[in-house]
């Protein structure tokens, strides 16, 4: 993105990523005059050197960088020229989810049950319990469901039942546009709440499917195959069922579509759409489910069988600003409110949250 021509940038992020001088000092208290010379230099020399790359050619750079208490400005660069932050913005979830958590910390979610286990069947429910994990995978899902089978589990006598109660709900709210970068949040968010859509051109008439294959989605399409390098864009549709969401594409598809993998399509209930997913990684383990999939909490008396943990929050946190991905943004603003407030976590209570412990309390359910 940042090598397009005449494309405007803001580049506070790679502060961030380009920059690491060490603080010995109170941001909140002054700095001193020697300091202040040495640190706006060195910080000048770092972003100098960026911005005389190849890439930034033709882009207009504005930057001012202060610090949050006392907003002492130590480096400014073209400052008085506005520009759109976009996606930029996304610098302030990362710095301070980093600060707060720490770059180690790993989101978990929990697979619980209720009911006893006798001779490999479970008379209970089997709970799929979200935390705010903003990179779970389906594969994470399909080694849960491994582990429920290494452990002599072969059938579930009652419903999968998923909790979302960590954050608060959200429907899409350009709905019915079914784009990827329109998919809600949810304490329960799997493939980044996206689905990919495969093409194939090489017959007589193009062809389209899904990815991964789920019973929670159905497709239909009409449309052209272009070669053009000029977006196509076509119009991707939904509409809610029960069971899950009958997707619809029309219009044209080019190689530009392709490139930029424009038809990736956002679900608009993720949590059943993780659930869905884990029933059918369940199924494929040889797990027989006797009841259905439904939203509830899990009971305080639920057992825990299995805990998925996340990658490092700096690996998350990297994949975020590099693929500036939204969901993963919204999902860590989130998690700060319902961590440091209460959950369920919302938009207001992560842009407003104030911590009550220097470090995260543990939030867990019981083993």
């Amino acid at each position: 993105m940042i090598s397009m021509k005449n494309r405007t940038l803001s580049i506070s992020l790679l502060i961030f990523i380009h920059i690491s001088i060490p603080f010995q000092h109170s941001p909140a208290a002054a700095l001193e005059p020697e300091y202040a010379v040495m640190l706006e230099r060195k910080i000048g020399e770092r972003i100098d050197a960026v911005v005389r790359k190849r890439a930034f050619r033709d882009v207009r750079v504005a930057i001012a960088l202060s610090f949050v208490d006392g907003g002492q400005v130590i480096y400014q660069r073209n400052a008085e020229r506005p520009l759109i932050t976009a996606s930029a913005i996304k610098v302030f979830p990362a710095a301070i989810t980093l600060a707060k958590l720490g770059p180690e910390y790993r989101f978990e979610t929990f697979i619980m049950m209720d009911g006893d286990v006798k001779e490999g069947t479970l008379s209970g429910n089997l709970y799929l319990v979200g935390r705010g994990d903003p990179a779970l995978k389906a594969k994470d899902l399909q080694s849960a469901a491994n582990e429920i089978k290494r452990q002599g589990i072969d059938c579930i006598g009652g419903d999968i039942v998923y909790d979302v109660s960590f954050f608060d709900e959200e429907k899409n709210r350009y709905a019915p546009n079914a784009r990827n970068l329109y998919a809600p949040p949810c304490a329960l968010s799997v493939n980044f709440n996206t689905i990919d859509v495969g093409i194939d051109d090489s017959g007589p008439s193009p062809r389209l499917w899904l990815m991964p294959e789920t019973s929670y989605a159905r497709l239909r399409y009409d449309i052209k195959m272009e070669e053009t390098e000029r977006p196509g864009r076509p119009v991707m549709t939904y509409q809610e069922f029960p069971w899950g969401e009958q997707y619809r594409i029309r219009g044209t598809v080019t190689d530009w579509d392709k490139r930029y993998r424009y038809l990736r399509l956002g679900v608009s209930r993720p949590g059943l759409y993780a659930a869905t997913l884990f029933q059918e990684a369940c199924k494929s383990s040889g797990i027989t489910i006797g009841g259905a999939i439904r939203k509830g909490p899990a009971p305080p008396n639920a057992i825990r069988v299995d805990r998925i943990s996340s990658a490092p929050l700096k690996d998350i946190i990297g994949m975020m600003n590099q693929e500036s991905n939204n969901l993963i943004a919204e999902m860590v603003n989130k998690a700060l409110g319902a961590i440091f407030g209460s959950p369920p976590g919302t938009r207001v209570k992560g842009a407003v949250f104030q911590p009550r412990t220097a470090s995260p309390p543990h939030i867990s359910l019981r083993p």
